[in-house]
């Protein structure tokens, strides 16, 4: 793992505890620094207190969306750096549809959630490739 990797912020924001628990383990075992948040109530403030990098949004959760929070996320140029993925227990094809309209960076089904830090180490990788082709850029 690169120190790019080991460095990232992780914000994870699921109203349950158990899949909570579950992806911050996961994240922790990876050597990420990982936090949670039961609701997306103060995440803006987790975001900017702790310079958080990437934040695991949960779909369903009853205050607020987690498709709709992340579109919020996008349209705010504050975040635009921030790395989104939206995570449901719900049909991927509509999870991969809600990813799309909320521009996330992406989408993982509950039943996979095994797969999350192969999934953020490709975001990492992805988006270290599209920083480097940007400063080669045409100026």
């Amino acid at each position: 793992m690169t120190a790019e990797a080991r460095s990232a912020r992780i914000l994870v924001i699921d109203d349950c505890e158990v899949a909570r628990a579950e992806m911050l383990e996961c994240l922790r075992r990876a050597r990420f620094t990982a936090s949670g948040l039961e609701s997306p109530i103060g995440a803006t403030r987790v975001l900017v207190d702790q310079a958080i990098d990437i934040v695991v949004i949960d779909v369903q959760m009853p205050s607020i969306r987690g498709d709709r929070l992340a579109a919020l996320f996008r349209d705010n140029p504050r975040f635009a750096a921030l790395g989104v993925i939206l995570v449901s227990g719900g049909n991927i094809a509509e999870l991969e549809q809600l990813g799309r309209v909320a521009r996330a960076d992406a989408v993982l089904p509950k039943s996979q959630l095994d797969q999350l830090v192969p999934v953020i180490n490709d975001y990492l990788r992805r988006h270290r490739q599209s920083a480097t082709t940007q400063s080669r850029g045409v100026h």
